[in-house]
């Protein structure tokens, strides 16, 4: 299988091809053609960044305490009467 290494990061970070085909600015069937084969060193740096990039845009924003790494419960209120 070639560019097994970014098939790997695809699948370990939930970023699908079309993402990154887009954070290209690349039609997903070009990139998913692109893939069959080995690619040169500087085209598969440049779509490791770009799942890089897109992988870091998916970090939680909020709901993740980042000092300790645990989720925080929400507060709910109860419903007035």
């Amino acid at each position: 299988m070639a560019n097994v290494e970014i098939r790997i990061r695809l699948a370990a970070t939930g970023i699908k091809q079309y993402e990154v085909a887009a954070e290209l600015g690349l039609a997903e069937g070009t990139l998913s053609r692109k893939l069959r084969f080995e690619l040169p060193d500087e085209e598969r740096t440049q779509i490791l960044a770009a799942i890089d990039r897109l992988s870091a845009k998916k970090q939680p924003v909020s709901g993740t305490d980042t000092d300790s790494g645990t989720e925080k419960t929400p507060t709910v209120k109860p419903a007035s009467k």
